[in-house]
């Protein structure tokens, strides 16, 4: 078992791993996000995985694909550090180590520390999505232009923090059952089939799972939180071209389904599950790597440090 680590320690593995995951998936992220649109709110209406690949590459080559990926690694430094030290420490303080039980208390974690770094980091999640949908650089020429504008415009709430109550449920959500999932599953390989608990394949096959199952709870939320918060302001009553404005996520949730049905709610679904299948592996496979070393050191540097103070 790694030695537990400090706040300043966990914060740190937590946001290094995730910006790892990051960079190998965020052109998943992107290309999910211009499906789940719809082609909604001027964006084009792709009729398939290869349609918006092969669009996205045609106006802007690889580098394209990397559009919003500033404000984007950005958001993942400050929310996965938080997220990932408060469910560490809230583990450690409930005494759930890797053989315990605790199936619930786990989700329960997850869930509370996804609620607390998404309420955080909502605003760099704003400015995130509204660079993606503006390649053409006609409302922002870049991170600190959207921030900017966002502020001046819009203010605090109606700009920064329109499409929390999305986001903040998305990612109790999301961590609950990503989280909840990683660690149970482990619990479960470990005490079931022998797993040993630094077993890479342990650990590879918990992430697979966590991924899976946290893409399947999490589309939904996900495609009301892109459609809600790419809309600059909420008027029931404007159109603009084919762009719908929302009142409230609920307003949001019940016209994509009037207007497109249940399945709009899975819109992307294979470009999200195809980014949060592989970023929890990277993620997971990274943070208990770095645990393990970073772990070792610490116990190192805290033996060495109590041999000199005696």
């Amino acid at each position: 078992m790694s030695e537990e680590l400090p706040l300043s320690l966990s914060f740190l593995g937590g946001s290094l791993s995730s910006c790892a995951a990051e960079f190998v998936t965020f052109p998943m992220d992107q290309l999910k996000t211009k499906m789940q649109l719809g082609g909604t709110q001027g964006a084009i209406k792709y009729s398939g995985p290869i349609h918006a690949i092969k669009d996205g590459f045609a106006k802007s080559g690889i580098k394209g694909f990397y559009w919003g990926f500033v404000p984007a690694m950005n958001r993942q430094f400050v929310f996965s550090g938080i997220r990932i030290s408060i469910y560490d420490k809230s583990k450690a303080y409930f005494g759930l180590d890797s053989l315990s039980g605790g199936i619930f208390q786990r989700f329960l974690i997850g869930a509370f520390s996804g609620a607390v770094s998404s309420f955080l980091c909502t605003p760099l999640d704003v400015a995130k999505i509204r660079i993606i949908n503006d390649p053409k650089k006609e409302k922002y020429t870049g991170f600190v232009d959207v921030l900017s504008k966002t502020w001046k415009n819009e203010g605090l709430v109606n700009g920064f923090y329109r499409g929390s109550s999305p986001t903040i449920f998305r990612s109790i959500v999301v961590n609950a059952v990503e989280l909840g999932t990683y660690d149970n599953s482990k619990n479960l390989l470990m005490n079931w089939f022998g797993f040993s608990e630094s077993s890479i394949a342990l650990r590879f096959w918990a992430s697979v799972a966590a991924g899976f199952f946290a893409s399947v709870a999490s589309s939904p939320i996900d495609v009301v939180k892109t459609r809600y918060m790419n809309a600059s302001k909420a008027d029931p009553k404007a159109l603009k071209g084919n762009e719908i404005r929302y009142t409230s996520p609920l307003d949001c949730f019940k016209k994509i389904i009037a207007n497109e049905g249940i399945g709009a709610m899975y819109n992307g679904f294979w470009f999200l599950w195809l980014r949060l299948g592989p970023w929890c592996t990277i993620m997971f496979l990274t943070w208990d790597a770095y645990k393990d070393y970073v772990g070792r050191e610490y116990k190192k540097y805290k033996v060495k440090k109590a041999l000199k103070s005696s």
